[in-house]
C-alpha cells in the first residue's frame, strides 16, 4: 500500500477533485440553470399572460438543442466542457413563484419580482459549472482514476456516434425518446389555460416536488442489488406503463371536459382538486419515464465515452419532440388533439420499449462497448477491479480488440 492510502484501503483524495465535490457542482448547476428554467416554464406560458411568445421561444430553444445535442458527444470528448442534471431547482423555483404570487387569484401573468428572482438564480449557475474539474483530474475514493478513451480524431468520434445510432435497440427506443420531451408543451399549456396565476404557481411547485420524489424512488429501485438487472428492467417497465398510461387516459378525459366549459380555476374552488391531481400525476410520472429511459440506455455500455454519445442521441431526439410539441402549441392546435397526440405517442412507444426490455437487457456488462472496441472503465456493479483494468491496459495500447461480444 502506498504512503497516500489509509489502512482501510481508501486513497487520500483532494477535496476539490473528489467525486462528492463533482457531484455537488453538477447538482448545483442543474439546480440553478435547467431546474429554474423548468420552474419558469412550469407556470404555463413562461409565467406570462399569453402563451404565444413562450411557445415560439421554446420551439426555437429546443430546435437548437435538437441539432446541437447530436454533436456534443464527439465534441465533449475533445474539449471536455462542463455539463449538468436537474429537478430540485424546478421545485424550489415553483415555491418562489408561489410565494411571490400567492394573492394573484386571477388569470394573467406572474409579477416582475418572480422573473427577477428566478433569473438571478439562473445566473448563479455559471460559476458552478466552471469549477467542475475535467474527468482526468477526478480522484475516486479507492484510488482509481476515471478512464476516458478519446478517438484519434473528431471524425473518428462521429464514426462511433454513427455506429451507436445504427443499433436496432436505439431505433426501437426512438418513439419513447421523442415522447419523453414532447409532453412538456401540452402539460405547461394545460396549467396556463385553466388555472389562476397563484394556482398555476402551486401546481408548478407540486409538479416538480412530486417529480423529484418519483425520480429518487425510481432510481433507488433501478439501482437496487436485491434483484438482477433484467428483473429490475421488467419491474420498471411495468411501473412506467401503468402510471404514465393512467395519467394520460385520465388527463384526456379531464381535458375533454375542460374544453367544453373553459374554466379558470383557483385553489379555493371545489373543482380545483381534479385538475390539480391530473397535473400532479403528470409531474410524478414524467420523471419515471426519463429516469427509467436513461438507466436502460446506460445499461448497454460501460464505456464512459460512449455514454456521452448515447446521451447526445437521446437529448437530440428528445429535443426534436419538444420542438414539435411547442410548434403544435404555437399553432393554436386544439387542446383535445394536443393531449391525444401525447397519449398516442406514449402507447406507440411501448412495443419497442418492451422488445428492448424483454430481449436485449442483460444482467452484466463485461467491460465492453457498443462500437466493438475495448473498455476498461465502467459504472455497473459487475465492474472489474483495478487489477483487471491494469491487465487489459497493455492490450488496449496495442489496439487489441476485446473478445467480449458487443451489444
Amino acid at each position: 500500500m502506498s504512503h497516500n492510502e489509509e489502512t482501510s484501503g481508501k486513497a487520500l483524495v483532494r477535496w476539490n477533485r473528489s467525486t462528492i465535490y463533482c457531484a455537488f457542482l453538477v447538482a448545483a448547476t442543474a439546480f440553478t440553470c435547467p431546474g429554474i428554467f423548468g420552474a419558469l416554464n412550469g407556470l404555463g406560458a413562461g409565467g406570462g399572460a399569453s402563451a404565444d411568445t413562450s411557445n415560439a421561444a421554446n420551439a426555437i430553444v429546443f430546435g437548437c438543442l435538437a441539432v446541437g445535442s447530436l454533436f456534443v458527444g464527439g465534441i465533449a470528448n475533445r474539449i471536455t466542457p462542463r455539463y449538468a442534471l436537474l429537478n430540485l431547482g424546478s421545485s424550489v423555483g415553483g415555491m418562489i413563484a408561489l410565494a411571490l404570487n400567492s394573492k394573484s387569484n386571477y388569470r394573467g401573468g406572474v409579477n416582475r419580482a418572480t422573473y427577477i428572482a428566478l433569473m438571478t438564480i439562473m445566473c448563479l449557475g455559471f460559476p458552478f459549472a466552471l469549477l467542475l474539474p475535467t474527468a482526468s483530474k477526478v480522484e475516486r475514493s479507492d484510488g482509481r482514476s476515471v478512464v476516458l478513451r478519446k478517438q484519434p480524431s473528431l471524425a473518428s468520434e462521429f464514426k462511433v456516434l454513427k455506429s451507436i445510432f445504427l443499433k436496432p435497440w436505439v431505433w426501437a427506443l426512438i418513439p419513447l425518446i421523442i415522447y419523453a420531451q414532447w409532453f412538456l408543451s401540452f402539460q405547461w399549456q394545460f396549467n396556463f389555460a385553466y388555472f389562476t396565476v397563484r394556482a398555476r404557481a402551486l401546481n408548478s411547485f407540486l409538479f416538480y416536488l412530486l417529480g423529484l420524489t418519483s425520480a429518487l424512488l425510481m432510481g433507488q429501485l433501478l439501482d437496487s442489488t436485491r434483484w438482477q438487472r433484467r428483473t429490475r428492467a421488467k419491474i420498471g417497465f411495468a411501473i412506467v406503463t401503468v402510471l404514465t398510461g393512467t395519467s394520460w387516459i385520465l388527463g384526456q378525459a379531464v381535458q375533454v371536459q375542460y374544453e367544453k366549459i373553459h374554466p379558470t380555476i383557483d385553489w379555493n374552488d371545489g373543482k380545483y382538486g381534479l385538475g390539480a391531481f391530473v397535473f400532479a400525476l403528470w409531474g410524478f410520472s414524467d420523471p419515471l419515464v426519463t429516469t427509467y429511459m436513461y438507466w436502460l440506455v446506460g445499461s448497454f455500455s460501460n464505456d464512459l465515452n460512449e455514454t456521452s454519445f448515447l446521451a447526445a442521441i437521446m437529448n437530440s431526439l428528445g429535443s426534436v419532440g419538444s420542438t414539435f410539441g411547442f410548434v403544435v402549441s404555437a399553432m393554436d392546435f386544439n387542446y383535445n388533439g394536443a393531449c391525444a397526440i401525447n397519449l398516442a405517442l406514449f402507447f406507440i412507444s411501448l412495443p419497442g420499449l418492451a422488445w428492448v426490455v424483454f430481449t436485449k437487457v442483460s444482467n452484466t456488462t463485461h467491460g465492453t462497448n457498443l462500437s466493438g472496441g475495448q473498455s476498461i472503465g465502467g459504472s455497473e456493479s459487475d465492474d472489474r477491479t483495478v487489477e483487471w483494468a491494469e491487465k487489459l491496459e497493455p492490450e488496449a495500447k496495442t489496439g487489441v480488440q476485446s473478445n467480449a461480444a458487443s451489444v
